[in-house]
């Protein structure tokens, strides 16, 4: 006679339910708390690489139109560093330089420049055409927005040493008297209407405020530019 075997089924419990939902509750966290922190991270890159080529193209730009400044020999010359100005925020340089071909014929060719920090704080650069071209005293005027987030901005020239060797006494200056000479050798802070000339580099120091997280943080950015029309050759020498 044949025994009966009756094999006891063994059911999951309460407990072991619980521990096998909360062992896939943390490797469903874990693993979204991955793809959030991949997908921040390529949000934060992308920011980056926008913000990196949002300053080549300012760098480029500005290059293309410094690099253009027309010499004093060219009809309403115009390069000085103006102190403050309606509508900026800080010192604006002005300037005369060639504008190429524009489909507006009113900005093609020798234009004048303006290169400030509004009151919102952009980077601007403002761009009129000629006086002989205005329109019974009106000039239209083209503003670009370069840069935002700019707290301040600053000018410095740069003028050749002489090349002799002799020591040049400083002038005294009588009061009233304006000086009309740069100072040679080193960056000057001031370019007034009165020089008449151009220098051989300009530099440029942007600071902004730039958000790190919850803080704001003061990132400064330092372009230079040569011209090329300046009449104080830069010779390098030993």
């Amino acid at each position: 006679m044949k025994r009966l075997q009756f094999v006891r089924r063994r059911f999951t419990t309460l407990l072991e339910m619980i521990i096998a939902m909360g062992l896939v509750s943390i490797l469903l966290t874990t693993l979204l708390g991955i793809y959030s922190q991949i997908d921040e991270t390529h949000v934060l890159v992308d920011k980056v690489r926008q913000e990196n080529f949002n300053l080549r193209y300012v760098q480029s730009h500005l290059a293309a139109v410094i690099t253009e400044i027309l010499p004093p020999s060219a009809d309403d010359f115009y390069f000085y560093l103006d102190p403050q100005h309606a509508g900026t925020k800080g010192p604006s340089l002005v300037f005369t330089y060639d504008n190429g071909v524009d489909l507006d014929p009113d900005f093609a060719s020798d234009v004048i420049g303006r290169l400030y920090v509004d009151n919102r704080g952009q980077l601007c650069l403002a761009t009129w055409p000629s006086p002989q071209r205005w329109d019974k005293g009106n000039a239209p005027v083209k503003k670009e927005v370069l840069l935002d987030n700019v707290s301040s901005l600053a000018f410095a020239f740069y003028v050749p040493p002489l090349f002799s060797e002799k020591v040049i006494e400083t002038e005294r200056i009588e009061p009233g008297k304006e000086k009309k000479d740069p100072n040679p050798g080193e960056w000057n802070t001031e370019w007034p209407m009165q020089y008449a000339q151009l220098p051989v580099m300009v530099r440029l120091q942007i600071t902004r405020s730039v958000a790190h997280g919850s803080t704001q943080a003061g990132e400064r950015i330092s372009f230079v530019y040569p011209i090329k029309d300046s009449d104080k050759p830069l010779i390098y020498y030993k």
